[in-house]
């Protein structure tokens, strides 16, 4: 998948929603597509903000947790509503449920199928981190890793009970194990990942309701703001991410070209870390700390 993103002209998507002769939204008594669609990008460039700015304050600042919550939630609401446009896109019927999911399933399957299929693989992290926000106990928790050329990398991950003793550890079926270490995220590639999930849900959305159309160009700012944000240089990333998916966001005269998914080519025995230095709080009920390290297990 590859989405280009101009300063000057927009993104495909945008510039179709704004010139389809034909919209369904005021049948079902929603807004316009078009304008759904802005309103999803202004709201996760503002989690973005929020997000970037608190990565720089101290790890123990409740800001900085709720702010990467903030920033998930809003990328699975995000999802959602590129769900809400297709409805919009949609012949309304007699009944009309307010269940976007069943409502297309049952009214427009084939679009909704491709849809999924084209993105459930980079949504479901997201999805049950959203979950575990909203209806479990996931907590976030940091820390400090020295890669293989000793160059510090920063991450986090989200924490929950993991083994007796109330052992705090990441989420098992968020952070899968590398090599019998728990694992986290890098900063560098969770920011990568999110930016190819959103990208990959525009370009797909784009195809599936408006393919071979040529649309007039218009202006988004803020989309275009929101991936340049998203550029990271360098390969700051732990050992297990070198196997997983992100994307590449490239500078192309007035564009950003986003590639998803791509996997960053090793450099190296990236197994091979200097050090972990995990960033634990005390539980205020039993002033104690009992906690699983990750990428405990590479440590030479």
């Amino acid at each position: 998948m590859e989405l280009r993103v101009s300063s000057k002209n927009g993104v495909k998507l945008y510039s179709n929603l704004l010139s389809a002769e034909t919209n369904y939204s005021a049948e079902h008594r929603i807004k316009h597509p078009a304008d759904i669609f802005r309103m999803s990008i202004e709201k996760l460039d503002t989690a973005y903000d929020d997000f970037s700015l608190m990565k720089e304050s101290h790890y123990f600042e409740p800001r900085k947790e709720n702010s990467i919550r903030n920033y998930i939630l809003e990328l699975d609401a995000f999802y959602d509503r590129m769900l809400l446009i297709m409805k919009g896109m949609t012949p309304s019927v007699k009944e009309d449920n307010k269940d976007v999911t069943r409502w297309l399933k049952a009214n427009n399957s084939e679009q909704y199928n491709l849809f999924k299929d084209s993105t459930t693989k980079s949504h479901n992290t997201i999805r049950m981190i959203a979950n575990g926000i909203k209806h479990d106990t996931l907590a976030v928790d940091y820390l400090i890793v020295n890669n293989h050329k000793n160059i510090e990398i920063e991450g986090f991950y989200f924490s929950n009970i993991v083994g007796d003793d109330e052992l705090i550890g990441p989420e098992p079926e968020i952070h899968k194990l590398y090599k019998d270490s728990a694992t986290a995220f890098s900063y560098d590639y969770f920011i990568r990942y999110t930016a190819g999930f959103v990208a990959s849900c525009i370009f797909h959305l784009n195809n599936i309701l408006f393919k071979g159309c040529k649309p007039e160009s218009s202006r988004f700012d803020v989309l275009y703001s929101y991936f340049k944000k998203n550029q990271v240089l360098g390969k700051k990333l732990f050992p297990d991410e070198y196997f997983s998916s992100v994307a590449s966001l490239k500078d192309d005269k007035h564009s950003i070209v986003i590639k998803y998914p791509i996997k960053e080519q090793r450099d190296g025995n990236t197994d091979a870390i200097v050090s972990v230095r995990p960033l634990f709080k005390i539980n205020l009920r039993t002033n104690t700390s009992n906690n699983q390290w990750p990428y405990l297990k590479l440590l030479n």
